[in-house]
């Protein structure tokens, strides 16, 4: 994918109660929107 579109899908997902992962230097952390 490129990046635009996986910034595009990962908001689209925050906006509906989903969690993201998102990787790190060290582990993947998970983001959400309270």
């Amino acid at each position: 994918m490129k990046p635009a579109v996986d910034v595009k899908a990962a908001v689209s997902a925050l906006r509906k109660g989903g969690v993201i992962a998102c990787p790190t230097a060290a582990v993947w952390g998970l983001s959400c929107d309270p």
